[in-house]
């Protein structure tokens, strides 16, 4: 699960719909195949290139563009939260925010 705003939803990307999204992910696949790839590019595109505005907009994507509440890194327990408050227990978030990931690459690496 990417968190790119026009990924999450093109008119209102917010925690909520990236919630949504996991939640969807978890149901069609299972929990133990959900995994957060939040991609924080802002950062990154500020870093490389921060002389280069016109970078900003890739494929009609506005790269520096994030969700309010998880724009960086440090934003992360916004989302521990959410999923906590929709009833989601402590196994399962880890999962999803990185154990998921971890299985998968002690698996195939």
């Amino acid at each position: 699960m990417n968190v790119i705003p026009t990924f999450v939803d093109a008119d209102d990307p917010t925690l909520d719909r990236v919630v949504d999204h996991i939640e969807h992910i978890a149901e069609v696949a299972g929990i133990d195949h959900v995994g957060l790839g939040p991609d924080f590019l802002r950062d990154y595109m500020d870093a490389l290139y921060p002389q280069y505005d016109e970078l900003r907009h890739f494929g009609g994507i506005d790269m520096k563009r994030t969700v309010p509440g998880l724009a960086r890194e440090r934003d992360l327990p916004n989302l521990t939260e959410r999923l906590a408050s929709k009833g989601w227990i402590e196994p399962y978030i880890r999962k999803a925010l990185g154990e998921n990931w971890l299985r998968v690459f002690r698996e195939t690496l």
